[in-house]
């Protein structure tokens, strides 16, 4: 029987992904429509959708394949590049498991993700004006993994963990050219929801070490190559962009253009975490600068929130607790988008500032574990 986790269902099916890669969603939707309306027997007043991670994926891609499905959504932490993240995938586990017999123990160790999260501090975390651990913004810390090289420290890194841990940071390239975001600085440290689940050393379940590697050797073997035997440390990285065309086709919900949905009314709420470890935050900021970047406009019915220190769909260590579908109804019935919003914790009193991208929360002073300890700017 296909294991789901692994994507083993699509092989050879190529009507199994087109359902996976927009349609099947769609056709739901419709389905689920008609059955309400003809239980309440009338027409639906309207229509919101919420996804977090591929859930994040299908929302944008009903925002921009269907725009009439649905009045308000919300995509949080998108995997919006589908390809683009597996090629992210496939390139770091290149670095951290060179070797193809060997999935269960990753080149950057836990004491060395240890010491590389003790450096990023040292050098970064002031950067906000708060030593709490958490870089607010991490695209202003300018840390290089190559001053823990040896020997150049007394704790430090052999030249081929600096290499995997670049791999990381700098996102995957072929021929002086990108193929897709790194990802920020964030979670290194972290075994659940950070490098340790997602993109180094882990628990190794089905055959995988972590779930970068379960999605992205899936992806490689199932839906591209259509070769169970595939293998990541002989991949050939020059036929990439050929080679994965038509699943980019399908897949990547990367489409500006949002003006059928905006036309209808249509409000799309977006977050992610800055920390996320298995879908790049540079991967949203770069999306919406483009929607807002084609039309200026869209800025009055696409609206961002990233959201600092936390990981993927959500935040352990830091507040991330917002009822987004609350915020995008309000949005929705007043026509008033969405500025400044305060995020939550679960298991204590504390809250911090989410600003409408591009904006950022800047620390000016007080208890920084209150909102009101921000500004955006």
């Amino acid at each position: 029987m296909p294991n789901a986790r692994d994507g083993a269902w699509a092989l050879g099916d190529w009507e199994a992904i087109v359902n996976y890669a927009h349609l099947g969603m769609h056709r739901a939707v419709v389905h689920a429509k008609r059955v309400i309306e003809g239980h309440y027997r009338r027409p639906i007043d309207k229509s919101f959708f919420f996804g977090c991670s591929n859930g994040g994926r299908q929302a944008l891609m009903e925002a921009q394949r269907y725009p009439a499905d649905f009045d308000g959504i919300v995509a949080g932490a998108p995997w919006l590049n589908w390809t683009g993240q597996v090629a992210a995938f496939v390139a770091i586990a290149q670095k951290m498991f060179p070797d193809p017999g060997n999935l269960h123990t990753a080149l950057v160790t836990k004491d060395d993700r240890l010491l590389l999260r003790r450096a990023i501090l040292a050098r970064c975390d002031a950067l906000d004006g708060l030593h709490d651990g958490i870089l607010h913004d991490p695209t202003l810390c300018d840390f290089d993994p190559g001053t823990l090289a040896c020997p150049s420290h007394t704790a430090c890194l052999a030249p081929e963990k600096v290499a995997a841990i670049r791999e990381v940071y700098e996102g995957p390239v072929e021929d002086g050219a990108r193929l897709y975001f790194g990802f920020p600085f964030g979670a290194e440290d972290l075994d659940a929801g950070g490098w340790g689940a997602y993109l180094a050393s882990g628990a190794p379940s089905a055959g995988f070490p972590n779930n970068s590697t379960r999605i992205g050797f899936g992806a490689m073997r199932y839906f591209l190559h259509h070769d169970p035997k595939w293998r990541h440390d002989d991949h050939d990285w020059r036929r990439w962009r050929e080679d994965v065309a038509p699943l980019a086709r399908l897949l990547n919900a990367t489409d500006a253009d949002l003006g059928a949905f905006r036309a209808r009314g249509g409000k799309l709420l977006l977050y992610h975490g800055w920390a996320d470890a298995l879908l790049t935050a540079h991967g949203t900021t770069d999306y919406v600068n483009r929607v807002h970047a084609l039309d200026p406009a869209a800025a009055s019915d696409v609206r961002l929130f990233m959201i600092p220190g936390a990981e993927h769909c959500t935040g352990q260590r830091v507040p991330s607790r917002v009822d987004w579908l609350d915020v995008l109804e309000r949005w929705h019935d007043t026509g008033v988008a969405p500025d400044e919003l305060a995020a939550t914790r679960a298991d204590r009193p504390g809250s911090r500032k989410l600003c409408a991208w591009p904006r950022k929360p800047v620390y000016m002073s007080g208890d920084g574990r209150h909102a009101s300890a921000y500004e955006c700017r």
